[in-house]
């Protein structure tokens, strides 16, 4: 791996975002791709990125719930982070298309299946581990080719305080 290409695993973020405003506060201009933009978090983030002056790609399942984020500074992107790698290396084309690059990719898609382990079943763990261990696999390495002939960009990985506690007895 490049030593220009830092790797952020970031979890536990505070509700109030307060360490989020801190690291966004630069004023450069970048341009961004966010995984999982149509609710929560990764709407939060589209938002505050935007504030500050940065060009955003949001990407959700359906394009419909980003619709509204769409702006000369905010383009949307429809990805599925569980589709196969030919069609994420399709996406991560047309996202690098939109601005002609990107210098942070924030995977922040993902799910929690609430209840007890005996209600999901194998399938129910796999349709979780496929989107939240393979998906963040698989998009980041779409991008990686081009985070690395760039000789630059951030990765950033989202994760929950659940992989530590469970709310589940």
């Amino acid at each position: 791996m490049s030593s220009n290409i830092k790797v952020w695993f970031i979890t536990g973020t505070p509700s109030n975002n307060a360490s989020l405003r801190a690291d966004v506060s630069e004023t450069h201009t970048s341009w961004r791709v966010f995984l999982g933009t149509s609710s929560g978090f990764g709407l939060h983030l589209v938002k505050i990125v935007l504030a500050r002056g940065d060009k955003v790609i949001a990407s959700a399942r359906s394009v419909d719930k980003i619709r509204h984020l769409e702006s000369p500074t905010c383009k949307i992107l429809q990805l599925d982070v569980t589709d196969d790698c030919q069609t994420l290396d399709e996406r991560a084309k047309q996202a690098l298309d939109m601005w002609g690059r990107v210098d942070v990719l924030v995977n922040n898609a993902g799910f929690g299946a609430p209840g007890i382990a005996e209600e999901a079943g194998a399938s129910g763990f796999a349709k979780q581990f496929d989107a939240n261990f393979f998906g963040v696999v698989n998009v980041t390495n779409a991008f990686l080719p081009y985070l690395r002939s760039a000789k630059s960009g951030v990765i950033v990985m989202m994760g929950s305080r659940h992989a530590w506690k469970s709310q589940f007895p």
